[in-house]
């Protein structure tokens, strides 16, 4: 445990489950929903006071790289059944991933479709996705649309008006109204007319209303658990967790680089060698008979995913999504850490349940190196563990 938190108090009170708040229709999985989704708080947030957890996305709450990669398989076999029954496996597709939570998502969804074998596979011509990172200088269109329940709602995406292609999917990891998707239509219309749309998600949470301006709009839809929300929603409890705030007075920003970033598009070859790693560096960061969490850095999460993957270790991100940290039975959050950003100094970030002392190494994947960062943070994980800050440079394979 870290030496600047307070211990874990004795737990009451059962938290709020995703039935208090969905009726479900359907499930993929074998295990229950409320093992897989739990409710959290989120903070100051008067448009949606609730947020889904998803425990198998590797984003809030750790999870085993292999768990991350096997959802993200079932979610790219459920949309590859899906345009089976449309006839649209021929159709050239363009994977547009949603940040933040969603960008591991969907870069796993184009890493089935462009590097792995499979008998039936989407005919994915390129991928991009939305960010809330500045990426000034470029030759890609910029399309600015709103996120309106986030927290942070202005989101842009660059993409490549050059490209031939005839469906975009969209990928989510969760779809609540779909209005995101709306708001996100209606802009690229202005620059692209005329094509189809598709939505990935694992969560599709729409009602008939909703579901019906999909279906007017021909949107097609595929997702792992299918439920409606509930019209009156229970309320949080105002129950406190614990806090630490290692936010430092600083002053950096880091710029990240135009050649081999998902948040400019790639084609599949550029895509491939985004996702090629050093396997026999990666092996390096084994450690034989101990836990280790790999934490990848807001948007950064598939890259994470698949070391965590490679050497048996679990992973989640930080985020700029700040969820209430509530000491009671089963809620997922129980405390959180405000850090500074792996790329701004001035932008706060998130890691939650950090002192549950369930590790004993702790390796922060960053795209690109950040001296003060990795120096502030290397000390910060050495009161939980042995902590490693790595960057993707020094994995890539050249």
């Amino acid at each position: 445990k870290h030496p600047s938190m307070v211990l874990l108090e004795r737990k009451c009170k059962v938290a709020l489950s995703v039935h208090d708040f969905v009726d479900i229709k359907y499930s993929r999985f074998e295990e229950p929903v409320e093992k897989i989704i739990s409710m959290a708080k989120r903070h100051n947030n008067p448009k949606r006071d609730f947020l889904f957890v998803n425990h198998l996305l590797g984003k809030h709450v750790e999870v085993s790289g292999k768990e991350v990669s096997e959802t993200q398989a079932m979610l790219y076999k459920e949309v590859v059944d899906t345009f089976a029954q449309k006839g649209w496996l021929d159709k050239k597709v363009l994977i547009v991933g949603f940040a933040e939570t969603a960008t591991g998502l969907a870069q796993g969804l184009m890493y089935q479709a462009s590097v792995l074998d499979s008998e039936k596979k989407l005919n994915v011509v390129g991928y991009t996705q939305t960010t809330r990172e500045e990426l000034p200088d470029n030759n890609f269109t910029n399309i600015a649309f709103q996120e309106e329940h986030s927290h942070a709602t202005d989101q842009k995406l660059y993409f490549d008006p050059t490209l031939d292609y005839d469906v975009v999917l969209f990928v989510e990891d969760e779809i609540t109204t779909g209005k995101t998707i709306i708001n996100f239509i209606e802009q690229f219309e202005q620059h692209q007319p005329g094509k189809e749309y598709a939505v990935a998600s694992i969560l599709n949470w729409q009602n008939d209303k909703d579901s019906r301006t999909f279906e007017e709009k021909a949107i097609v839809t595929s997702c792992l658990v299918r439920g409606k929300m509930k019209k009156d929603l229970k309320k949080f409890s105002a129950m406190i967790g614990r806090t630490f705030k290692p936010f430092d007075e600083a002053h950096y920003h880091v710029s990240l680089p135009k050649e081999n970033n998902p948040r400019l598009p790639m084609t599949i070859e550029q895509f491939v060698k985004f996702t090629t790693l050093n396997l026999a560096k990666v092996d390096t960061l084994r450690k034989q008979g101990q836990k280790t969490l790999v934490i990848g850095t807001e948007e950064n999460m598939f890259i994470p995913t698949l070391i965590a993957e490679a050497i048996g270790a679990d992973v989640k991100a930080t985020t700029r999504s700040p969820i209430e940290p509530i000491q009671q039975e089963d809620y997922p959050i129980q405390s959180h850490v405000m850090l500074n950003s792996a790329y701004d100094s001035e932008r706060v970030t998130y890691l939650y349940n950090m002192d549950l002392g369930k590790y004993d190494n702790f390796i922060v994947f960053m795209e690109k190196a950040c001296p003060f960062f990795k120096g502030k943070r290397g000390l910060f994980l050495q009161g939980y563990g042995i902590g490693t800050i790595i960057n993707k440079r020094e994995f890539s394979r050249r």
